[in-house]
C-alpha cells in the first residue's frame, strides 16, 4: 500500500492491501489483513482495530472494529464499522452500509440493489437480503422489503417451523414474518 507502514498492523498475503491508500493524513492502526488481495483497494485513513481474513475479503476497505472472515466477503463496501461478518460471499457486490451488524452464513446481501442498507441487522443462514436496517433474518432465501425493525424466520421456499391455527385473545402482539407470511405472536 501507499503512505508507508501502519502502526501495529499486520499484512499477510499476495497483494494484501496492495493498492491501499491508508494515509490521507490520518493513520490506520491495530489491524490484521490476511489473504490474497485482501483490502487491496482500501482507500481511507483513520480506521482502527479491524480484522480481515480471506481471499479478496474487503477489497474496498473496512470500518473500524469490523471483523470480516470469508472469501470474497464485503468486497465493494467499506461501511462496516463494528460489524461481524463471517462466511464466504457475504456482501459481495453490495455497496450499501452494514455497520454494527452480525452476518453469519453464506451469500447474504448479494441481491441487494444500490441504496439498500443493513445497519444493526442480524442475518443468519444463506442467500438472505434486507432493504432496511434493524432487522432479524434467520433462514434461507429471505428478502426483507417489509421495513425496519422486522423479524423474519424462514421463507416461502424454505420453511422453518409450523404455524398452527388456534383461537386466542390478547391485547398485545408481536408482528413476525414466519415462512414469508406476517403473523401476530400473542403476548400476555
Amino acid at each position: 500500500g501507499t503512505n508507508g507502514g501502519q502502526d501495529g498492523c499486520i499484512f499477510i498475503g499476495t497483494d494484501a492491501a496492495g493498492n491501499a491508500n491508508f494515509g490521507l493524513g490520518t493513520p490506520t492502526s491495530a489491524c490484521i489483513v490476511i489473504g490474497y488481495e485482501a483490502a487491496q483497494n482500501f482507500n481511507s485513513g483513520l480506521k482502527q482495530g479491524f480484522v480481515l481474513v480471506g481471499y479478496q475479503v474487503a477489497k474496498s476497505g473496512a470500518g473500524s472494529g469490523a471483523v470480516i472472515i470469508g472469501n470474497q466477503s464485503s468486497m465493494d463496501t467499506d461501511d462496516t464499522a463494528g460489524a461481524v461478518i463471517i462466511g464466504p460471499s457475504n456482501l459481495t457486490n453490495f455497496t450499501g452500509s452494514a455497520s454494527a451488524s452480525v452476518i453469519l452464513g453464506f451469500n447474504h446481501q448479494s441481491i441487494a440493489t444500490p441504496g439498500w442498507t443493513a445497519n444493526a441487522c442480524y442475518i443468519i443462514g444463506r442467500d438472505n437480503a434486507t432493504e432496511y436496517s434493524d432487522s432479524l433474518i434467520i433462514g434461507y432465501n429471505i428478502t426483507n422489503t417489509a421495513g425496519s425493525n422486522t423479524v423474519h424466520i424462514g421463507s416461502v421456499s424454505q420453511e422453518l417451523g409450523i404455524v398452527t391455527t388456534e383461537v386466542n385473545t390478547s391485547s398485545k402482539y408481536w408482528p413476525v414474518y414466519i415462512n414469508g407470511t406476517l403473523h401476530k405472536v400473542l403476548l400476555a
